[in-house]
């Protein structure tokens, strides 16, 4: 038996690359130059597509990084993108579309933020003195004065000076290396506590304290010795609610002994200045 049977044969098109560079139209817009593909590099300015991306490559003429448009001035290497605006000078360096603010004054602020561009004084971020019509932070306004103080509430009375004041004497025989105590005495009111304080090697006892019962002087008969230069005796008569009297001697070598008179309040025991008029 003979069996006979028909075969159809598709048509395949295969895109023609006439110069056989690896593409064919439409992607290669020049299919006679092999040098005109896709994966071209485009040489700028020279009127040619050589990377088929539909326009030539724009020229860097100063060849500074940038080409027009972005390059606003292709002739000057120094006018580009990154460049430093100089402000002022009226041409737009950096290419942004305006020449840069001035700031005449030089206080690192250009208008319209620095309100006043002929004074350094007057600038974002200046203290502004309040009530003096200037607007020196260029807020829009000026500061507005503080509102006055509130009356102090009324404060306890002063303190009063002891009175009588009291009266420290010191008497005794200097030395070459010191000094003999012969007399401390204090007179002080009557119910005026009043302390004697020593600092030294010399010191036997380095406080005392009595209480004045009368106008009769208080004898301190423990610093009645020998005390050598260096040493600090203190005197402190005071009351409750009134400013006393403070007394420093310091002994000193074939000299009589340095005295300081100050006053002391009753609650502290820092001297201070005494009281006037």
């Amino acid at each position: 038996m003979l069996v006979s049977a028909e075969t159809s044969i598709a048509q395949v098109t295969v895109p023609v690359d006439a110069d056989n560079d690896g593409f064919s139209p439409p992607a290669d817009c020049n299919d006679t130059d092999r040098r005109i593909r896709p994966d071209a590099t485009d040489v700028p300015g020279n009127g040619i597509d050589e990377d088929c991306s539909g326009a030539d490559a724009p020229l860097d003429a100063d060849r500074d990084g940038f080409s027009p448009p972005a390059d606003c001035n292709d002739g000057e290497p120094a006018i580009k993108p990154s460049a430093s605006e100089v402000p002022g000078n009226g041409v737009d360096e950096d290419c942004d579309g305006a020449d840069g603010p001035v700031d005449k004054d030089a206080d690192g602020y250009a208008p319209p933020a620095d309100c006043n561009d002929g004074n350094a004084a007057i600038k974002p971020g200046a203290a502004d003195a309040p009530g003096n019509g200037v607007d020196e932070d260029c807020s829009l306004g000026d500061a507005a004065l503080p509102a006055p103080p509130q009356a102090a509430a009324a404060g306890p009375p002063p303190l009063e000076v002891l009175s009588p004041f009291p009266v420290v004497r010191l008497r005794g025989t200097v030395g070459r290396a010191g000094a003999v105590i012969q007399l401390l005495a204090i007179r002080a009111p009557q119910g005026a506590r009043v302390q004697v304080r020593c600092k030294g090697r010399d010191c036997w006892r380095r406080t005392q304290s009595l209480r004045a019962r009368s106008s009769r002087s208080l004898r301190f008969t423990r610093y009645h010795r020998y005390l050598r230069a260096g040493t600090v005796l203190e005197v402190f008569v005071s009351k409750p609610g009134t400013i006393g009297k403070y007394v420093r001697f310091t002994i000193r070598k074939g000299k009589p002994p340095a005295r300081r008179d100050s006053c002391v309040v009753a609650t502290s025991r820092t001297p201070s200045r005494c009281p006037t008029g």
